[in-house]
C-alpha cells in the first residue's frame, strides 16, 4: 500500500546487498515500509482519492469514508491496507470497487468473513462476531492450557506479590495487550477482569500473572460465545449507570 504514496521530501537508500556499487545510493521516489512518513503518505494518498470519489471523513474516526448518493449510501473503513465496506446499494457499491480497483492494486475478497482477528458471520439481518481463532492462536503462542474456569475473576485471588523479573513482566504487558483487544472487539463480558488485572503492569507480580492466565483460560473455555447485532426493530436502547 505504502507504494502508492510519493515521497515530500528527498530520501537516499544505501543499495540492498547484491546490488551495492561503492560510492552510489538510491533516491526513492515512492513510501517504503520502514520509513517513519509512509504511513502518513500512504493515508493522505488514499483519503485524498476517497474525497475526490465523494467520500466524506468521518469526524470522529478518520478511518472511516462515508458517501452519501440520494437515498443510496457507502460506509467504508480503513485500516493499513485492509478495506472493508457495505451499502445499501450493490450498483454503487460495486461501480465504488471498481473505481478503487482502476486507481489501486487490490484484491476482492467478496463478503467478508474474517477482519483483523474477528470473525464475521451474517443471518439474515443478524451478524455475529467472535474471535475464537485469535483466542485460540494467542493462548497457544503464550503456552495457556484450557483449565475449566466458571468465571475470569477468581472469588479468592492470589495473595503472591513477589515481582516479575524483566522478561516475565515484558511477556505479560503483551498478554495483557491482547486481552484488551478482546475484551474491546468481541467480550465485553471480561473487561471488569482485564481493568483489574492491568492496574499493576508497570511492576507486575504472580499475582497478577495468576489473575491475567486465568482471563485466558476463561476465554478458552467460552470459545462459543459470540456477539451478536440484530435488528428486531427501529429502537435504540441505551444503558449506563449514574456516574
Amino acid at each position: 500500500a505504502y507504494l502508492n504514496a510519493l515521497l515530500d521530501v528527498v530520501v537516499f537508500v544505501e543499495m540492498p546487498f547484491g546490488c551495492s556499487k561503492p560510492g552510489k545510493v538510491w533516491k526513492l521516489h515512492r513510501a517504503l515500509c520502514g520509513l517513519k512518513q509512509s504511513g502518513r503518505l500512504w493515508c493522505l494518498t488514499l483519503k485524498e482519492w476517497m474525497e475526490g470519489y465523494g467520500f466524506q471523513v468521518n469526524p470522529v474516526d478518520p478511518c472511516v469514508f462515508i458517501l452519501h448518493m440520494g437515498s443510496s449510501w457507502i460506509i467504508a473503513w480503513v485500516y493499513v491496507d485492509d478495506m472493508g465496506c457495505f451499502s445499501n446499494d450493490e450498483a454503487l457499491k460495486e461501480q465504488f470497487l471498481a473505481s478503487l480497483g482502476a486507481r489501486f492494486a487490490i484484491t476482492n475478497l467478496g463478503a467478508l468473513q474474517y477482519y483483523l482477528g474477528i470473525n464475521i458471520a451474517t443471518h439474515g439481518r443478524v451478524v455475529t462476531l467472535d474471535q475464537k481463532k485469535y483466542i485460540q492462536e494467542i493462548a497457544e503462542k503464550y503456552k495457556v492450557e484450557a483449565v475449566p474456569v466458571a468465571a475470569p475473576v477468581a472469588s479468592k485471588p492470589s495473595l503472591d506479590t513477589t515481582p516479575l523479573l524483566d522478561e516475565e513482566a515484558t511477556l505479560l504487558r503483551r498478554m495483557m495487550g491482547a486481552l484488551v483487544y478482546i475484551a474491546v472487539m468481541t467480550r465485553p463480558d471480561i473487561s471488569f477482569a482485564v481493568s483489574a488485572a492491568s492496574r499493576h503492569l508497570h511492576t507486575p507480580r504472580v499475582c497478577d500473572r495468576v489473575a491475567i492466565v486465568r482471563i485466558y483460560r476463561y476465554l478458552l473455555c467460552t470459545l462459543h460465545a459470540v456477539l451478536t447485532y440484530s435488528h428486531p426493530d427501529s429502537t435504540i436502547k441505551l444503558y449506563t449507570d449514574s456516574d
